[in-house]
């Protein structure tokens, strides 16, 4: 997902872009300057938020979740109960 054509060109013609500009004046072509477009494309990138576990000033580190707690929970009933259920299962008139 990115900007439309009219959205860049609105962004250039206000200066929001750096290196763009109309050589032909008002109504032309847009020209950029493919090395400051490529680093303002990249400022405009949304940042993934860290946490530390100690705060935001912390040095950054990504933290990953190794399985949802509800999942976590429900699977161990299940074993519970597939574990409880085993005995039984190898005497069918029990």
């Amino acid at each position: 997902m990115g900007f439309s054509t009219r959205q860049v060109v609105r962004l250039a013609s206000r200066g929001v872009i750096p290196g763009a500009h109309q050589p032909s004046g008002p109504g032309g072509a847009w020209k950029f300057d493919l090395k400051e477009f490529e680093e303002w494309w990249e400022s405009t990138k949304a940042k993934p938020d860290t946490w530390s576990g100690i705060g935001w000033d912390a040095p950054q580190r990504r933290i990953e979740k190794s399985e949802k707690p509800l999942r976590k929970r429900l699977k161990k009933l299940l074993d519970d109960a597939l574990k409880q259920a085993e005995p039984a299962s190898r005497d069918p008139y029990r």
